[in-house]
């Protein structure tokens, strides 16, 4: 910790390289006090200080240097006694002074925000609000991050963020998570009158305006840009805000927003057109129900139309058939795959090709599961997965469909299942001994026509030792799993992304797991 210090108090000449190192070595220490991330932060001060210009927006240097710090900050907050993890006046002085130095382009300043968010003490929330709102983070995403542990606060005091955030609602970076957390304090309790819900007239206008935008974008898309992933960041920013502006003007209940929530009604967008229907129907517009029943029709808004009718008191409004646990598991796997983290878009087609009730691991009682078969058409090609719901949602990218559904749901079983007496061990990473024993049954697969057999991994599961390996058997190349004697052999299927070693090996630890539990149940 010492040494850090002292290096990056004379950091004035670093080159690039010097600064990744420091980087990687601050990245690998842990600051065990609050007091040790104010030491680095007052450090990193005095060099910013000594630059003629701003460093760059990227410089790793400083990323390291403030995620280290925020991470201090959040463990002295979670580990308080008190309702507030204060920091002295001093130290946010110093977080004002960086904040402002590292400029409008950092990528990292953000952390400085975050690690004034875990305190619940008013001047850090007080500071926190007025940086935010006026000097906002670069990018959505930034944003997103330095609000983030204000939601996970656990007796959080808005009167030191409002009204003051409000003044961010115009910069599109922060707008939509300003508003998304005047909505959580109103829907909390936190409050007795909505933050916004002076500035009614204001959201209203921004709805329009945000919908006007998204509407000109579904017909010329390319006025905006030509990059796919650019006009999906785009997008998914408007959609965002309108979903929030639909959220903060049902919890004012001003009427005169069902005009333009009629106009986001009619986006092409899915999850926009549940928002506002959602919203109109909790302002007594009964079309707004009409609209959700609509809605459940798609799998992957189903889960939240139905959520939103049930809570209205009105769950017969959506058709039976989308109502049963099969269309629910449909429309869990539907709204997964379309998350920006994962494919980004809702398969058109999703069927339930087995369900079933079993134990599962992790978990003290039955679990209904079910496998889904999806796939993406495009032109003349099209693209089939299988993915699962109930104990857990999530669908593997290799090629499932070929395997009887026992088998799926063990390759499932032992991707999910977590356990001290579980582990894998990549063959790079082997002890000494254990790789001398894998020589010795590689000679051993030779022997019994396995071919050039290489390990991949070594599987340690309750006391059994796996040692998984690619090889070639009968001219057909597969996976060997070798437990204690016994050779396993899975050929690898003629497909265009076939299970790999990791995979094989999910499939077998879970069989045995399902076995064990359901044998025992």
């Amino acid at each position: 910790m010492e040494a850090l210090l002292s290096e990056l108090r004379g950091a004035a000449g670093w080159t690039p390289a010097q600064r990744g190192l420091w980087a990687t070595r601050m990245r690998r220490t842990q600051l065990d006090s609050e007091q040790q991330a104010l030491r680095i932060l007052a450090a990193l001060h005095e060099w910013l200080a000594a630059q003629s210009q701003p460093p760059p927006a990227d410089d790793v240097a400083v990323a390291a240097a403030l995620e280290a710090c925020y991470r201090a900050q959040a463990a002295a907050a979670r580990t308080s006694r008190a309702a507030a993890a204060a920091l002295p006046p001093p130290a946010l002085e110093c977080i004002r002074h960086l904040y402002t130095a590292l400029g409008a382009q950092s990528r990292s300043r953000h952390w400085l925000l975050s690690a004034l968010a875990t305190s619940g003490d008013p001047a850090c929330l007080a500071l926190f609000a007025s940086l935010a709102a006026k000097d906002p983070p670069a990018d959505a995403h930034a944003a997103a991050l330095a609000f983030a542990p204000l939601l996970q606060q656990r007796r959080l005091d808005p009167a030191p963020l409002f009204p003051t955030l409000l003044e961010g609602l115009t910069c599109l970076s922060t707008a939509a998570v300003i508003l998304d957390l005047a909505n959580y304090v109103k829907r909390k309790g936190l409050v007795a009158e909505h933050p916004a819900a002076r500035r009614a007239g204001s959201l209203i206008e921004l709805l329009g305006q945000t919908a006007s935008r998204l509407e000109q974008i579904e017909e010329h898309p390319e006025r905006f840009s030509s990059d796919p992933q650019e006009l999906a960041r785009i997008v998914n920013e408007g959609v965002t805000l309108v979903v929030v502006l639909c959220d903060a003007l049902a919890l004012i209940g001003d009427p005169a927003a069902c005009g333009k929530l009629y106009q986001a009604m009619r986006l092409a967008s899915r999850r926009v057109r549940v928002e506002a229907a959602a919203a109109l129907a909790r302002l007594g517009d009964e079309a707004g129900l009409d609209v959700l029943a609509q809605m459940a029709a798609e799998a992957v808004v189903r889960k939240r139309a139905l959520a939103y009718l049930e809570e209205l008191g009105h769950p017969e409004r959506a058709s039976p058939e989308y109502r049963t646990p099969e269309a629910r598991a449909v429309a869990d796997l539907a709204a997964w795959l379309a998350e920006p983290t994962q494919l980004g878009l809702a398969p058109p087609h999703l069927e339930v090709i087995d369900s079933c009730v079993q134990y599962w691991p992790g978990y003290h009682e039955p679990q209904s599961c079910y496998l889904i078969r999806f796939e993406y058409r495009r032109a003349s090609e099209s693209w089939a997965g299988i993915g699962i719901a109930g104990p857990l949602v999530y669908a593997l990218l290799v090629d499932l469909v070929d395997l009887p559904p026992a088998e799926i749901y063990a390759t499932y079983a032992g991707w999910h299942a977590e356990h001290e007496e579980m582990e894998e061990i990549a063959a790079a990473e082997l002890a000494e001994r254990d790789a001398a024993l894998w020589q010795q049954i590689a000679r051993y697969l030779s022997s019994q026509a396995y071919a050039s057999p290489e390990l991949y991994l070594l599987g340690r599961f309750f006391g059994e030792e796996h040692f998984v390996a690619q090889a070639q058997y009968e001219g057909r190349s597969g996976v060997v799993v070798y437990e204690q004697g016994t050779i396993h052999w899975f050929a690898t299927p003629p497909t265009r992304r076939p299970p790999g070693p990791r995979e094989v090996y999910w499939r077998f630890k879970g069989r045995k797991l399902l076995a064990a539990l359901n044998r025992q149940a």
